[in-house]
């Protein structure tokens, strides 16, 4: 399985690793989401503007980019690779090399 994502130009200038994705709302509709990929966080963490979207029960937050983290990313191989312009999720029978040219 390969999932590919993308680099994202922020609101604040700022680029970022995104993947893209889709989460059941209370609805039983599919709604996609972007999320941040964040390699260093414990948990995956959806704003406050996607849990509306999704009919779910609303906690105060800062608006900002839902979080990928490690509870899902732990079950991947990811690339990160700004020079390449690379932000992939591989499993199952994808795998990547590193070679020195």
């Amino acid at each position: 399985m390969r999932i590919n994502g993308k680099w994202l130009l922020c609101d604040d200038g700022v680029v970022r690793p995104v993947i893209r994705g889709e989460l059941l709302a209370g609805d039983g509709c599919w709604k996609a989401v972007e999320f941040l990929v964040d390699i260093g966080a414990d948990r995956t963490v959806l704003n406050t503007d996607i849990l509306s979207k999704l009919g779910l029960p609303l906690l105060e937050a800062e608006e900002d980019l839902s979080v990928l983290g490690r509870d899902i990313t732990d079950l991947f191989a990811v690339i990160i690779d700004r020079p390449g312009n690379v932000v992939c999720l591989l499993s199952q029978r994808h795998r990547y090399t590193i070679i020195q040219d």
